[in-house]
């Protein structure tokens, strides 16, 4: 018999860093956009997470390390827009941080969701 997998349950924030940009026409520094993550749920080595921000989108990461995930992720902007993402995952007393590489039309953001354990989220009935 197989064991049951865990689910665990968690909301935080999810935040992407632009890299500087340096062209013949202009110079950027870092920045930085954040979102809400209102669902985020690991169930065996699957980890999902939905996020709102300009309209929903969300991520869903595999793993066969428990540590390195990498998967894709999707969300309405004018338009579909679709990439890859991956990331390591660090545990402490509340939650977990998740921490990687975001490629999206053809950039590399950093980005890093922090999350806490919840027991259920605000929409379950049980």
């Amino acid at each position: 018999m197989e064991p049951t997998p865990q689910h665990n349950k968690y909301i935080g924030k999810i935040y992407w860093i632009t890299p500087p940009i340096q062209s013949k026409f202009a110079e950027m520094d870092c920045s930085m956009q954040c979102a809400d993550v209102p669902r985020a749920i690991m169930i065996g080595n699957e980890f999902h997470l939905g996020w709102k921000r300009s309209s929903e989108g969300g991520i869903k990461l595999n793993t066969t390390d428990r540590l390195t995930y990498e998967g894709q992720f999707n969300y309405e902007s004018e338009g579909r827009v679709t990439g890859i993402a991956t990331a390591q995952i660090y545990f402490n007393n509340s939650g977990c941080i998740l921490m990687g590489i975001w490629k999206e039309e053809g950039v590399n953001y950093s980005w890093i969701a922090e999350l806490k354990t919840i027991d259920k989220f605000d929409d379950e009935k049980i």
